[in-house]
């Protein structure tokens, strides 16, 4: 690697050493794991370890992200301990077709329904009123202009132009800004949900959403918390062991507003049977999600 960075990969532990600074992981202690695949090269990604803690007062999280790796699947597989595959470090491939050696396939499913919850509707509304606070002002200034008119100011003089185009370009960005909102709440949740992809196997729980993967172990997974989502659907929060303790990833399961989905967090969302995914996931003979 370049500007004196180097990854090492022992039988214990995962080392970054970057000139004299060395951060390290113990293999062992890793609760989940993230690949982000790199958008204009297709065989080269960052691979991110995570060690989450109890949530609470003490929540933290040890992190230690491997940039630019090539062949990120590859090292990944070297990393939870399996041999490689093969012909896996291609970002476009089911995540099916890129199981470890051996791994058989249990349960895999999508997302169900609108993908829009409190805070995407939050967010879409704050772009509306942006908007809307755009076209008040433009309306506001405008009037200004026409006064000027009013009072003798030409409409094709300099002086008039170099009004006119700041109060534009002003509107323009607001506009922007209101669209931007109400793009990212409104399609951007569905085209995100639509690029979601869930399969458990025998051994582990990978969350696919874009270009993002998460990787769990399924010996990581003690309990989940089941909240619900709207229209018979719920949405799944895995509980994890950690070295010190049992830890939930993120705490959106205590609150009404699911957390976003941009992170890949070990969370489920929109899932409708969920008696049977925590039954094959944890064992259960039910479970009561109301």
């Amino acid at each position: 690697m370049g500007d004196g960075l180097a990854y090492i990969v022992t039988d214990r532990r995962v080392l970054v050493r970057r000139g004299r600074l060395v951060r390290q992981m113990e293999r062992g202690d890793i609760t989940f794991g993230r690949l982000r695949w790199n958008p204009t090269m297709p065989r080269v990604g960052d691979i991110e370890l995570l060690i989450a803690v109890p949530f609470g007062p003490l929540s933290r999280k040890q992190r230690l992200v491997l940039r630019a790796v090539r062949d990120p699947e590859t090292v990944f597989a070297i990393i939870r301990g399996h041999h490689p595959r093969g012909k896996t470090d291609d970002r476009d491939l089911p995540l099916v077709e890129r199981l470890d050696p051996g791994e058989e396939l249990v349960w895999g499913g999508r997302p169900m329904g609108p993908a829009v919850g409190w805070r995407e509707l939050s967010v879409a509304l704050l772009g509306l009123l942006v908007a809307v606070l755009g076209f008040a002002y433009a309306h506001a200034v405008f009037l200004v202009l026409a006064e000027l008119e009013r009072v003798g100011l030409p409409v094709r003089s300099w002086t008039w132009v170099l009004f006119f185009l700041p109060v534009t370009l002003s509107f323009l960005s607001i506009l922007g800004v209101g669209a931007w909102l109400m793009w990212w709440g409104l399609v951007r949740s569905r085209v995100m949900a639509g690029e979601t992809d869930y399969v458990l196997t025998d051994r582990r729980l990978l969350i696919r959403r874009g270009a993002v993967e998460l990787s769990v172990e399924r010996r990581r997974i003690v309990d989940a918390a089941v909240t619900p989502a709207g229209e018979g659907r719920y949405n799944v929060f895995l509980m994890l062991d950690a070295p010190r303790g049992r830890a939930l990833a993120i705490g959106g399961a205590l609150s009404r507003v699911a957390p976003p989905r941009d992170a890949v967090q070990p969370v489920l969302y929109g899932i409708n049977d969920t008696e049977r995914l925590l039954r094959l996931l944890l064992g259960r003979p039910e479970v009561d999600a109301s």
